[in-house]
């Protein structure tokens, strides 16, 4: 009993430890992966709301494409006038243009707004929203992707906390018989 008990006064500081350094790396690595989904979308939010600024128009901006955003990994367009109405989209959910909320928008009026948006169960879409002088360009990409990784640093972690766990505590009972060993022949 005194070993256990001497065991878990030495295992328990190494239990917090290393929970709270497991923690902190997958929440470090998790918004990494979260941000890094956002890359594409800021890149053309900037470049269409420029093109649009200096007179492009919205159908050249947007293109012909029809992008499923519930099923593709590619980047859809959709482009609001100043009133929040929907001019012109690259993407459709259910055949109708994807519309963020309202509050998005508002919320991009001084610039950018970079949001996580889930329009439906089961989709979750990354989007930069960028103002330009007659509305907004919102950039958006599905990001189940980006959740299968995420997924799989969650596993990978608890595996990894779970090893360490038990190497710590195999570790501690080794050194405390080691120990009592070596003080019992003196």
């Amino acid at each position: 009993m005194k070993l256990f008990l001497k065991t878990v006064k030495i295992w328990l500081p190494l239990v917090v430890i290393v929970t709270l350094l497991s923690g902190l790396i997958y929440v470090v690595a998790q918004q990494m992966y979260r941000q890094s989904a956002n890359d594409p979308q800021i890149q053309m939010a900037e470049d269409i709301a420029k093109h649009l600024d200096s007179g492009q128009s919205v159908n050249s901006a947007v293109g012909t494409e029809n992008v499923d955003i519930r099923n593709s990994l590619s980047t859809y367009i959709t482009i609001y006038d100043s009133s929040y109405k929907v001019v012109a989209s690259s993407g459709n959910l259910e055949g109708q243009a994807p519309t963020v909320p309202t509050g998005v928008l508002e919320n991009a009026k001084d610039g950018v707004n970079r949001v996580t948006w889930q329009p439906e169960e089961g989709v979750r879409v990354a989007t930069v929203t960028q103002k330009y002088k007659d509305g907004f360009v919102t950039v958006g990409r599905n990001m189940k992707e980006i959740e299968v990784r995420v997924d799989n640093l969650g596993k990978t972690m608890l595996l990894g906390w779970f090893v360490t766990m038990v190497a710590s505590l195999i570790a501690v009972i080794a050194c405390e018989v080691v120990y009592n060993r070596l003080t019992v022949r003196k």
